[in-house]
């Protein structure tokens, strides 16, 4: 099992300040940022963290860098929410695989009444579904910018 530091090493070489864009159909064109500051989020340790602010963003970048926060110390302080955030950890270093051969997909809330996603764009690989991994999808919020 990869540690958090050499999870954090993979991200930080091949996401981390790194613009992947995707055009849709429709011409639209998508930029899809990874930044530090995001690092934690995308592991799902405010889950296990129960949204301590000590242990997202930046400052939880620098706990997994200098060795304060390990998959240890996530485990010990919520066991039930490091089992459920595990393989979403473990899964991170597969993104850059559905980075480069997944397809985005506008989501339209709209027609999906029941469900919990609010982004509005997500990006799915078939081998989700096939059972080569066992769990790889990403979804994300398009932000709009006043310039247009």
């Amino acid at each position: 099992m990869l540690s958090l530091q050499e999870i954090q090493k993979y991200y930080a070489e091949n996401l981390e300040n790194k613009i992947f864009r995707y055009q849709l159909r429709s011409g639209q064109v998508i930029d899809l940022r990874f930044y530090a500051q995001s690092f934690c989020h995308l592991l799902g340790i405010h889950h296990i963290m129960h949204q301590d602010r000590n242990f997202t963003g930046l400052r939880g970048y620098q706990k997994i860098a200098n060795g304060e926060m390990t998959l240890a110390t996530l485990r010990q302080r919520d066991r039930q929410q490091y089992r459920m955030m595990k393989r979403r950890m473990m899964s991170l270093v597969r993104l850059i695989e559905v980075l480069g051969k997944g397809d985005l997909y506008k989501f339209y809330l709209m027609r999906q009444l029941r469900s919990k996603m609010v982004q509005s764009f997500f990006l799915w690989d078939e081998r989700c579904v096939t059972g080569q991994w066992r769990l790889m999808s990403m979804s994300f919020k398009k932000k709009y910018s006043s310039s247009g």
